[in-house]
């Protein structure tokens, strides 16, 4: 292949001798020769003997004779072939050496002429122009071997190799430069990890690579240049995994070499070039990066297993003095199915609670890297049929039998890992709910009574917080359930009643199942008032209101007493409630309530209030209450009654008195009648009670009478006005005992 110099140099030469002479013999003045060249010092390339396209030169022309140069003028350089030799000026010889080719250079001399001539004396020479041949090449940088430009392999790196001649022979060479690829995308000479004369094969298609070189040099001071085109073509290095597992083939494989856990492989690679030249990988090692995954067991032959689940770089390295590439890898991803059991109850329709008595379907899910894949449940079993009894193994129906804890073991017969099939189980741990009532000790009638239940699952025996409860009582009469779902109850009566518990929430999944407990039976057998109290406290000639309830209703027979005395004195009765008033002295203590029943019925015994009332007044102790209070009529303002009265004799200054409080209704007669057992002095007055202090009382409260110092009867009558509270003091005037006395006090309407 040729290639034009660039020309910017300065040539040296050798001078041209002359081709041909033209000499002239004259009388008297000898013989006169004329001679043509080209001037060395006008050029390096010419000093070295050569003609090259682009240099600049200056021929020169002299007349000789007798071996002596001769003055001359009027020289005119003239060239034959202009396109090879061009003269620039005629008349100094300057000429441009075009391009390649021959041409003859004459010189033409006006003076000296030849006698006896006409023509001038001339000179001629022959120019042979030339320039330096460039023929360039590609070596592989990768595998040291000569590469053809018009099938290079994509991924090699080649180095571009020049061989220059000159007039067929070669030349020395050096210092080549790739500057320019007409396509980066295709041969790219740019890499910083490349020589200056080396360029990377990154894509199959076509590019022109140009280079310079600085050796040889040639005229104008340029640099030789020259192009080589690359015809890049595709190499693929192809590797690919089959399973081993007898009549498997490559079923558990896919594109992206994703296999299965347990398979036994088989990893082989081709080499193609240009799409059509394949080339089995011979001479291959085998290697993984991840050997708990992909384990290579023949390195050589590429034979290995998958251990594990992960992903492994499985890479080869292989001899092949051809191709650029001798190593590749693949991702393995090694996966395997993932098996999730799920239990759903038949009862509920929905995730079961692992709860005695249900009835469960356990289902199974297959996923293989997150897509779902069919499966087959092939059977279903149970290390504790006592606990989960298989009902249906091939359809996968369970109970939950009792509590406990079991294994339930699902086998697959579809899909299978190649050298395995697929087992799932699962740890259950079936529990129950239990409830234990409270105790509330040993209740007394009248009590208030709140029965609480405790939830438990027997799973980690975990307290349920919160649950649904329905209290049952076996005898309402005696216990009554106030509000079932709280376990609020009431002592009502004596007796015995058995209280039980149902859970309504949590419940089992069977609906016929139910979650209970009973408190063993509870008997009543002390009797409180659990009526109601306007207040729990007052001062002395205060009105409490007490209400009855449905066990305990007022006749006219109720009593009411105090054990450390009495400080609450009734009045007015009524079926439902009682009017008394807070007598005198500061007594505090639990009311006793007597004959709670209807008249005729046989007493019950003192029946304790299960409220403590607290009585006031601003007398201290002096003043003794009654001791009791027996309505003996059903007159509705409870006369005649009768009261026993106890004089403390030792209580004399001030003298002792007892008052009585009761209600009268306006306009009444009263008539009052005392009976005692010696001679006394016993007064006795009534009034008003509203209220008043005893001081007051002992100031007012008087009805008129004579005092008897006698054993005996003493009686006094009087007109109660306005209707109320009225008040009776009683008290020893003289002649009191030295003993106390237990007097009869009856007052009349």
């Amino acid at each position: 292949m040729r290639y034009r110099v660039q020309v910017f140099a300065i040539l040296v030469s050798v001078l041209l001798t002359v081709s041909c002479e033209k000499t002239s013999t004259e009388s008297g003045s000898g013989t006169l020769s004329a001679q043509i060249g080209i001037d060395p010092a006008s050029s390096g390339f010419i000093a070295s003997g050569d003609t090259l396209v682009g240099d600049q030169v200056m021929f020169e022309g002299r007349v000789m004779s007798g071996g002596s140069e001769v003055p001359s003028s009027g020289l005119e350089f003239t060239s034959d072939n202009s396109d090879v030799v061009e003269i620039l000026n005629s008349s100094t010889g300057q000429a441009l050496l075009k391009q390649v080719g021959s041409a003859r250079v004459t010189v033409t001399f006006e003076s000296p002429s030849l006698e006896n001539r006409a023509e001038p004396l001339t000179a001629f020479m022959d120019v042979s122009v030339s320039e330096y041949e460039v023929e360039l090449s590609l070596r592989s940088s990768v595998t040291d071997t000569p590469v053809d430009s018009a099938n290079a392999l994509v991924e090699d790196t080649v180095q571009v190799v020049a061989q220059v001649r000159l007039n067929g022979a070669t030349v020395p060479s050096g210092g080549l430069t790739i500057t320019r690829s007409s396509d980066t995308g295709v041969a790219n000479p740019n890499l910083p990890s490349l020589a200056d004369d080396e360029a990377a094969l990154v894509g199959v298609g076509q590019a022109n690579l140009v280079v310079q070189m600085t050796q040889p040099a040639i005229p104008g001071g340029g640099l030789l240049s020259d192009s080589i085109n690359v015809n890049v073509e595709s190499l693929i290095i192809e590797l690919k995994v089959e399973s081993l597992v007898p009549g498997s083939g490559s079923d558990h494989l896919n594109v992206n070499g994703d296999t299965l856990v347990t398979d036994s492989v088989q990893f082989s690679g081709i080499v193609i070039e240009a799409g059509n030249d394949t080339t089995p990988i011979t001479s291959a090692t085998w290697t993984s990066s991840n050997t708990s995954a992909v384990r290579i067991t023949d390195s050589a032959a590429g034979i290995g297993t998958f251990d594990g689940v992960g992903t492994a770089v499985v890479s080869v390295t292989f001899d092949d003095p051809v191709v650029p590439i001798n190593t590749d890898s693949m991702i393995v991803p090694v996966t395997t199915y993932v098996t999730s059991l799920d239990l759903q109850s038949f009862y509920t329709g929905s995730d079961t609670d692992t709860l005695v008595t249900d009835s469960v379907g356990v289902g199974v899910d297959v996923t293989k890297n997150g897509a779902p894949q069919a499966e087959l449940l092939a059977t279903t079993e149970s290390s504790d049929s006592s606990i989960v009894a298989i009902i249906d193994g091939p359809a996968g129906e369970v109970l939950f039998a009792d509590t406990g804890q079991a294994w339930v073991y699902v086998t697959l017969a579809q899909p299978t890992l190649p050298r395995a099939v697929l087992r799932d189980s699962i740890d259950l741990e079936i529990s129950t709910y239990v409830a234990a009532i409270s105790d509330p000790g040993t209740p007394v009638m009248g009590d208030s009574l709140d029965y609480d239940v405790t939830v438990t699952d027997t799973r980690g025996d975990t307290t349920i917080a919160t649950y649904t409860a329905d209290f049952q009582t076996s005898d309402a009469t005696v216990i009554e359930i106030v509000t079932a779902a709280t376990g609020r109850a009431f002592a009502r009566d004596i007796g015995t009643a058995t209280v039980s518990v149902d859970l309504v929430a949590p419940a089992l999944p069977n609906p016929d199942s139910t979650i209970s407990d009973a408190l063993a039976p509870t008997t009543i057998t002390e009797e409180r008032f659990y009526g109601t109290f306007s207040t729990l406290s007052g001062d002395f000639g205060d009105t409490v209101i007490v209400r009855g309830s449905q066990v305990h209703t007022f006749t006219d027979s109720t009593r009411i007493f105090f054990p450390n005395g009495t400080v609450l004195f009734a009045d007015t009765s009524w079926t439902d409630s009682l009017r008394a008033v807070v007598g005198a002295g500061s007594e505090v203590g639990q009311l006793l309530f007597y004959n709670l029943l209807a008249d005729g019925s046989p007493d019950r015994d003192s029946v304790p209030s299960i409220d403590t009332f607290t009585g006031g007044g601003t007398v201290a102790d002096p003043f003794e209450p009654n001791d009791t209070f027996p309505l003996t009529t059903a007159d509705s303002i409870g006369l005649p009654f009768e009261v026993f009265l106890s004089i403390d004799p030792a209580k004399t200054n001030p003298i002792d008195n007892n008052f009585f409080y009761f209600f009268m209704t306006a306009g009444a007669d009263v008539t009052a009648t005392a009976e005692w057992q010696q001679v006394a002095n016993i007064d006795f007055y009534v009034c008003s009670g509203n209220g008043n202090p005893p001081t007051d009382i002992i100031a007012i409260c008087q009805l008129t009478g004579a005092a008897t110092d006698t054993t005996g009867i003493e009686t006094d009558t009087g007109n109660i006005g306005a209707g109320g509270p009225y008040v009776l003091r009683v008290w020893c005037e003289d002649s009191c005992p030295a003993v106390p006395l237990t007097y009869k006090l009856t007052v009349r309407q």
